[in-house]
């Protein structure tokens, strides 16, 4: 009769490699581009769990490969008592696969055709997630760079404005040395890198799009993932995305400077980006901005 965490470590591993048999997809995109609108639009429709932030890529996987490598320098036994990067996917695996489990019985459904997980920053790590999820496919979700710094401004001076607005005194400090203007451009390069190539797993999304035609932005996004795409399926995931549900009936275009969905409008940093800002933003950024078609 095996010992009880015995039992409990093989749940543990069933419950793990079960989830990674379905479709996993990663919702990613520079900070304040809507990442969170998608997933909760996912989150609506029955086939799909669309739930947390698990930083997969950008946090556990160099804590684990830091521990790896502490263990790796601190033993004496010579090869036999290395671990090496097959070890370290397993333990990864393993660890991610649980976290998906848990969000799959927090919401009460342990049989999801996909499991979609947003981390905006997971854009700038692609590759390494590929080799956790071979099959993964990836949402990249794209704004105007304007809007973006306009909304990551309001977004850190509500969350840390003693600390945030210390270190950058005005909004052209933060487009110039925050993490402005560089992010949205690193991120967006880095999603539409891979996507070149694995077109098939790889759908970009843009937030005006899905501002003024949302039914057929949720369509597309639902028949990339192969699941229902209804009139049914599209309105479930539109009242569980809309602006007004997630702010506890506020309408869009209603600002609300302590809320996470401020305001959820196109164009709004011609009222709130300074000029020196906008022309700083320009500077860096206007290749890019004139490649997307936003300029």
């Amino acid at each position: 009769m095996p010992n009880a965490w015995v039992s409990e470590f093989a749940d543990a591993c069933e419950e793990a490699a079960n989830l990674w048999e379905r479709q996993i997809v990663f919702v990613v995109g520079a900070a304040k581009s809507g990442t969170t609108w998608v997933q909760n639009l996912l989150g609506g429709h029955p086939d799909i769990v669309s739930d947390g932030e698990s930083m997969a890529g950008m946090a556990l996987l160099p804590t684990l490969r830091d521990a790896l490598n502490f263990h790796n320098d601190s033993h004496t036994m010579g090869r036999d008592g290395r671990l090496d990067d097959d070890d370290l996917m397993q333990a990864w695996r393993l660890l991610v696969g649980r976290l998906f489990h848990r969000w799959c019985e927090r919401i009460g459904e342990l049989d999801p055709a996909v499991v979609a997980e947003k981390t905006p920053s997971h854009a700038e790590c692609l590759e390494n997630l590929e080799k956790l999820v071979p099959h993964m496919k990836v949402i990249h979700v794209i704004r105007d760079g304007r809007d973006v710094v306009t909304s990551g401004w309001f977004h850190n001076v509500r969350r840390k404005a003693h600390i945030f607005t210390r270190d950058y005194t005005t909004q052209k400090d933060f487009v110039v040395r925050g993490q402005g203007a560089a992010q949205w451009i690193t991120r967006i390069t880095r999603a539409q890198e891979w996507g070149k190539h694995h077109i098939s797993r790889y759908w970009e999304v843009h937030y005006e799009d899905l501002v003024k035609r949302t039914v057929k932005e949720i369509s597309g996004l639902l028949n990339f993932l192969n699941v229902a795409h209804d009139s049914t399926s599209i309105k479930m995931c539109t009242d569980a995305g809309s602006f007004e549900n997630v702010t506890g009936g506020r309408a869009r275009g209603v600002e609300d400077r302590d809320s996470f969905y401020r305001k959820g409008i196109v164009g709004d940093w011609r009222n709130s980006l300074d000029p020196e800002a906008y022309t700083a933003f320009m500077k860096l950024a206007g290749p890019l901005m004139r490649k997307l078609g936003y300029t």
